[in-house]
């Protein structure tokens, strides 16, 4: 019978890589540089920080969906959904990595930086921490996906013992 008080360690460590990403979103992803002074602005600016707003609280709830599950095809099943999700989540912080001057600029057309006649654009801490976020929920993703006996079975072994109990 299969101890169900023990811990699912990859769906924990994808879990608590999708609320780092949650937290680098909301900690400011950008950096607008005006004469005025710095603007923070968060992650949700541009459309790449929306979609890694819904991956990574859709990452977080499939990785407490695989640890609290006790039903193997359930957490197969979750273990599929947090994989996809923090993929998602890197394709997304990759991409606002990538588009940090045009997620700028669409905030200042928004008017969320004021005396934005001269700028600079940059990033900032919290895009970082989202791309380590989807980095480590992806590890812990990808971890779901192996099959239960290679982690918690007996370790494989290459020798048959004989009737003694002695290496043949």
């Amino acid at each position: 019978m299969e101890d169900k008080t023990q811990l699912r360690y990859p769906g924990i460590f994808a879990a608590v890589g999708g609320i780092v990403a949650l937290l680098g979103i909301y900690a400011g992803w950008y950096v607008a540089k005006t004469p005025s002074g710095n603007t923070t602005l968060k992650g949700t600016v541009f459309t790449a920080g929306n979609l890694a707003l819904w991956a990574s609280v859709a990452t977080f709830a499939f990785g407490a969906a695989y640890v609290i599950f006790g039903d193997a095809k359930i957490r197969k099943a979750m273990g599929g959904l947090v994989t996809i999700c923090a993929m998602v989540l890197l394709v997304a912080c990759i991409w606002g990595f990538l588009r940090a001057n045009f997620a700028v600029q669409t905030a200042i057309v928004n008017g969320e930086v004021p005396n934005a006649a001269v700028y600079s654009a940059s990033r900032a801490l919290g895009l970082f921490v989202s791309l380590a976020g989807s980095i480590f929920a992806l590890v812990g993703g990808a971890a779901t996906l192996r099959p239960s006996d290679n982690i918690m079975g007996e370790p494989e072994t290459f020798h048959d013992q004989g009737p003694e109990g002695r290496l043949v």
